[in-house]
């Protein structure tokens, strides 16, 4: 089961009531206590089913298509809780998108994949929840790519700037609107949802934190670095490196200074191997791809590293006993689509 923490949808109930929603009345729907958004219970863990639940029912009694991503553009650092803390003791930007994709398991426990790169001239940070049961939906992933605009926001400060925002797949109706609440260009129907800025911005210093809290950390990531959880992190790397030739267990075990004996040794101790995540992450992410009506199963299967579409059309059919072609038929978000949302003015 996935989760992440319930700091994750602080403001939910002010952010309904505001759009003039009963939050409690939404919470009932949903089955999620109404004090569960208590600041104190901010540490605990809800689970991503439970949360994209939650926004879809606060959606259709809202009647506000982009409300997961009204409730994530408000947030800051201080949501991520202890990892935002990490993130705002680094020296510049970024070494804290860096500090960001190491330390995200902590705040979302394998809920969310996420990778970071940079060129020249724009750097890009990647962010998608992971496949839950049932339909994933696009508030669930507003709110997460809201919650990454408000991060950043909060890191650049007056220089914050984006130059286009790329999301997976939402109606074309509601372009207009996510124009107005990002206030720059957005493209939809990607495969993966995609924040794109200035390369400049990654240069600027951050002034770090007060030393109190700066030993809290040092001592929380000693004893993380204690309990290390190699399925964990290796379910992370192949996450991002699945399009990439170099998803093998032979680059991955070297990311983490073993060979491949060491690194499946470990793994057996924790009751796994490389090659049962790899498969779980491709199902996974397959999964998750395929929702999106608009994708091709050429570009899902290039996106898992197959060279081929057969290739990969005779996996997924060993893996759920069916063609991906049927499963997006059946699963597909346009097969889904309520179009019950009026476009914010």
């Amino acid at each position: 089961m996935k989760h992440v923490r319930t700091a994750a949808i602080a403001g939910f109930d002010k952010t309904v009531t505001d759009l003039g929603g009963d939050f409690k009345h939404i919470c009932a729907l949903s089955s999620v206590p109404s004090d569960s958004f208590s600041p104190k219970d901010y540490e605990k863990y809800i689970t991503l089913d439970k949360v994209a639940l939650l926004m879809r029912n606060a959606a259709t009694v809202t009647n506000c298509y982009h409300i997961g991503l009204i409730l994530g553009m408000n947030k800051k650092a201080s949501a991520l809780g202890i990892v935002g803390l990490i993130v705002r003791d680094t020296a510049n930007v970024k070494s804290a998108m860096e500090a960001l994709i190491n330390n995200l398991h902590i705040h979302a426990q394998d809920s969310i994949a996420a990778s970071f790169r940079f060129n020249k001239k724009e750097a890009i940070l990647s962010i998608d929840p992971v496949f839950i049961s049932g339909k994933t939906n696009h508030h669930l992933a507003d709110l997460i790519v809201g919650c990454s605009i408000g991060l950043l926001k909060s890191l650049c400060g007056e220089a914050f700037k984006l130059n286009t925002i790329k999301l997976s797949e939402r109606d074309r109706d509601s372009l207009t609107q996510y124009k107005r609440l990002l206030k720059t260009e957005v493209e939809i129907n990607h495969l993966h949802n995609e924040i794109i800025f200035p390369r400049a911005l990654l240069d600027i210093e951050l002034e770090g934190i007060d030393p109190q809290y700066n030993a809290l950390i040092k001592d929380y990531v000693a004893k993380s670095d204690e309990i290390t959880n190699y399925s964990r992190r290796v379910k992370n790397i192949i996450r991002n490196m699945l399009s990439n030739s170099k998803c093998n267990i032979d680059y991955i075990s070297s990311q983490f200074n073993f060979n491949k004996r060491t690194l499946n040794r470990k793994l057996a101790t924790e009751g796994t191997s490389f090659k049962y995540l790899l498969i779980e992450i491709k199902k996974e992410e397959a999964q998750k791809l395929l929702a999106n009506s608009h994708i091709s199963i050429t570009d899902v299967a290039m996106e898992l590293g197959y060279a081929e579409s057969t290739s990969f059309t005779n996996a997924f059919k060993r893996w759920f006993g069916i063609s991906p072609t049927k499963w997006q038929q059946q699963n597909g978000n346009n097969n889904n689509i309520v179009r019950q949302y009026s476009v914010l003015k």
